[in-house]
């Protein structure tokens, strides 16, 4: 499965920390930079969350600039993302899905809610109607990454 990571911009301002997501838009803050890459994290998934509720294009990411930071997509929330952007590829609505997958709306819906804890063959399934597939791949973190990053880090 790939690895989705937006770039992130964190800069530092008189009462802490603000980032934003030069892709997605959005803000955050934080007192502490940790604080402020964690708070990043949830924007991320609640923006994420926003623009498929409301059918929005959501943008690939782009290569990262100097003096930005990452933060990576879940692997669960990346495989909706991807689903996602399958979809729009075809120009295929969620209902067009359903009949596919020979189910009800909301079915598909929850397949595509980032906050839903889908399992992973259920999105396999409807990928399949597609002609795609997920492939998993498991890599070693660099040192300086190993037991330090944040539940959304990158």
């Amino acid at each position: 499965m790939s690895d989705i990571r937006y770039p992130v911009r964190i800069v530092f301002e008189e009462t802490g920390f603000v980032a934003d997501f030069p892709d997605l838009g959005g803000l955050t803050d934080g007192k502490t930079f940790d604080e402020t890459l964690l708070n990043a994290g949830r924007l991320l998934e609640t923006l994420i969350s926003y623009k498929i509720k409301r059918d929005e294009g959501i943008a690939h990411p782009t290569a990262l600039k100097k003096g930005e930071y990452e933060i990576s997509v879940p692997p669960l929330m990346a495989a909706k993302l991807l689903l996602y952007w399958e979809m729009r590829s075809k120009r295929m609505k969620k209902s067009a899905l359903a009949r596919r997958l020979s189910c009800h709306l909301p079915y598909v819906e929850k397949l595509l809610d980032v906050k839903h804890e889908s399992n992973l063959s259920q999105i396999n399934r409807a990928f399949a109607v597609m002609g795609k597939r997920i492939l998993i791949s498991v890599e070693d973190l660099p040192p300086e990454q190993q037991l330090t990053q944040p539940f959304y880090g990158g």
